[in-house]
């Protein structure tokens, strides 16, 4: 008894159709990422406060992705910590008296701690 295999002519067409998926090998900085996100976060915050800032606007402003934002942070409220600690703090070490007291009192807070000044 003879076999007949019989070949589909179209499943030379959906073969053909058919990409690849695999995406292009990006270099990743987390240590970019977050300081990135930091000073979006920082910039989108003294901006309209931090209740107001919105976290796609702190996403646009750094160039990230939302899974980029929870993996460097939980949640806004240890985004705002993660500012308050890094970025804040670290501004006014550098910009205080050598006892620790900022220039004038009445400075405005961020222009006081933004690192542009």
């Amino acid at each position: 008894m003879t076999q007949v295999i019989r070949i589909c002519p179209l499943a030379g067409l959906l073969a053909i159709g058919k990409r690849s998926r695999r995406r292009r090998a990006t270099s990743r900085d987390p240590e970019r990422t977050r300081e990135l996100l930091l000073q979006a976060a920082f910039q989108e915050m003294c901006r309209s406060g931090f209740r107001s800032a919105d976290l796609d606007a702190i996403l646009a402003a750094a160039g990230v992705t939302k899974g980029a934002l929870y993996y460097h942070f939980d949640n806004k409220k240890a985004l705002g910590y993660a500012v308050v600690d890094e970025v804040i703090a670290s501004n006014l070490r550098q910009k205080s008296r050598p006892y620790g007291m900022p220039r004038t009192p009445s400075m405005d807070w961020c222009a006081l701690f933004s690192p542009n000044r």
